[in-house]
């Protein structure tokens, strides 16, 4: 049992935690409270997963004749993009989105417009090698049906059917769910000529962010907004009236070969900065770099968009009367939202394009192997092949080249607390007893993380633990966060944009030692995507990899910086 140390400890968290909470909030201008109270509800899930699209370039090079799952549906001709997910937050490194999801048993809420037509189709999907949380299935899922023993999760805003987090080791091995989707049949003809008339300024808000423009001094290398890219989409869709238009002719521009080609071996990343050599000078790229870049481009120009993420039909398996989809077929397009429509599916990726609404992308079905090779003709109307060029720097003003910068240290990340060193003087108006009140409801504050925030990690890492005992993968995983965390500590902070196997070329860059990070995230890798025959003692290497990482960091920091890491209250959401 605890300590009587322990459990004084414990309580006296506690009731600082009380008073911080409770009284904190009450006190006059006291702000934002600590904690929010209401939120310790049943209500929709918030989960913090790596998004699908950084795995596309590991599935068509690493995996790409592997079967991943298989789609059996009523007629041949039931063919869609099989859709896992929607990035709608792009912060200048990379595409994301924060989710949240409820339980998906049954039917699920709609987010298309009532007077879209809609034919239902309905699919009975295996899983084999698929990974992740995020479930394929044609926009936009109707209802649930069977997902044997594995407890699905959904959320309306983005279409997104997910294992739920209880049922991610059940799931790993393969299972089948049966569902229904009503897809919608988009007529042009009904698309307003403004695709946000009407639209609350909050939506538009979210879906046309962009980071902020470069300043004086700065380029893409710092994240920041390049204009010369909002001007190349002005200068693709002069001519145009209607946002249609607008987006017809920017697909147009990617799809012609005159001016970009297909290459799945292009080494660009996902940030600003790629995105800008990829437009400007490179001319090639795989789905990734042509839906983020249309994306972007179309946000540029007040067209509300964002990624998806998922995979073209796959080829048509006659006995099993179902679609196979190979990791060749990852995928990854954007969607435009139009007022009293919905989101609308487009692909400027040269060869391919979605099987459904043909008339409306006025593109043939297209993907690996089916028209890859002709699809790439001009839609109607003269696009210009020759763009705006871009200022030297990439930015608004011309500046010297910038210097990689060191990783950031993570002390430096965490926030001095509002009013510290602040002293108050004589006061006589009666605003003593509410300044008393509010430095103890402080001083609770700092005692609560001190005392909670440890236990809350030492007990949620146990659970963890129990959880995945019997699954190879999910201990790799669990190895994979405890070694990230240690890392953090050197100041060398994982990216959601990266794989296991970046993230470790990176590491080893830095000028701490990092030891077996390498053989530790070719460990994870394996797991998560090759078919062992002996997943435990890969496992195994991975958990003895991690903890000579950890170990390794840790022994290169002080005590205090271990401390400030193991009471900063971020760090129970890192992992």
């Amino acid at each position: 049992g605890l300590s009587s140390t322990t459990r004084a400890g414990v309580a006296a968290a506690g009731i600082a935690l009380s008073v911080g909470v409770v009284v904190g909030p009450a006190i006059p201008d006291a702000g934002e409270q600590l904690l929010d109270l209401s939120e310790w509800d049943d209500g929709p899930e918030t989960r913090r997963v790596t998004s699908p699209l950084v795995e596309i370039s590991a599935s068509l090079l690493d995996q790409t004749e592997r079967e991943l799952f298989s789609v059996g549906v009523d007629d041949l001709m039931d063919r869609h993009y099989w859709r896992q997910m929607a990035l709608t937050e792009f912060n200048g490194r990379e595409w994301r989105r924060s989710s949240s999801f409820d339980d998906a048993n049954g039917r699920v809420p709609s987010n298309i417009a009532s007077t879209v037509n809609r034919t239902t189709v309905r699919q009975e999907i295996t899983t084999t090698a698929l990974g992740g949380i995020y479930l394929p299935a044609a926009y936009e899922i109707s209802n649930v049906l069977n997902s044997d023993d594995v407890e699905l999760e959904y959320e309306v805003e983005t279409g997104a059917l997910v294992v739920k987090r209880e049922s991610e080791g059940r799931a790993r091995a393969g299972f089948t769910y049966v569902i229904e989707s009503q897809v919608p049949n988009y007529d042009p003809a009904a698309l307003p000529a403004t695709a946000t008339d009407g639209l609350s300024t909050d939506f538009v808000a979210e879906h046309t962010q962009l980071p902020e423009e470069c300043l004086d001094g700065q380029t893409t290398i710092d994240t920041c907004w390049n204009p010369d890219i909002t001007r190349a989409a002005e200068a693709i869709t002069a001519g145009t009236s209607t946002d249609y238009e607008r987006v017809m002719a920017l697909q147009s521009f990617f799809v012609d070969p005159n001016n970009f080609s297909y290459n799945i071996q292009v080494a660009l990343d996902h940030d600003i900065d790629s995105m800008e050599r990829f437009l400007f000078d490179v001319r090639e790229g795989y789905c990734e770099q042509f839906a983020s870049t249309f994306a972007a481009m179309a946000r540029s120009i007040g067209i509300p968009t964002r990624v998806a993420v998922g995979f073209t039909w796959g080829e048509w398996d006659a006995a099993r009367r179902a679609y196979v989809v190979r990791g060749e077929h990852a995928h990854a397009w954007p969607e435009v939202f139009f007022a009293d429509v919905g989101w609308v599916v487009f692909d400027p990726t040269p060869g391919r394009a979605p099987a459904h609404n043909q008339s409306f992308a006025r593109l043939a079905p297209a993907q690996l192997g089916e028209n890859d090779a002709s699809n790439r003709e001009l839609g109607d109307g003269p696009v210009p092949t020759t763009l705006p060029a871009p200022t030297p720097t990439g930015g608004t003003n011309t500046a010297p080249s910038v210097p990689d910068q060191p990783e950031p240290d993570p002390d430096d990340l965490l926030a001095e607390p509002a009013g510290a060193g602040m002293m108050s003087g004589d006061q006589d108006d009666g605003r003593d007893w509410s300044l008393l009140l509010r430095l103890v409801a402080a001083i609770g504050g700092v005692a609560a993380i001190v005392g909670v925030v440890p236990l809350v990690r030492i007990v949620s890492r146990q659970r963890r633990g129990m959880r995945v005992a019997d699954d190879p993968v999910g201990r790799s995983e669990l190895a994979w966060d405890d070694a990230t965390a240690a890392l953090r500590l050197i100041g060398i902070v994982p990216s959601p944009a990266e794989t296991p196997m970046e993230f470790a070329s990176r590491a080893l860059q830095h000028h701490r030692a990092v030891g077996p990070v390498e053989e530790l995230a070719t460990a994870v890798t394996m797991l998560r995507y090759a078919n062992l025959s002996d997943p435990t003692s890969v496992s195994h290497e991975a958990e003895q990899a991690a903890a000579a990482v950890a170990e390794l960091c840790r022994a290169q920091v002080s005590g205090s910086k271990r401390l400030s890491d193991a009471i900063d209250p971020r760090t129970i959401t890192m992992n």
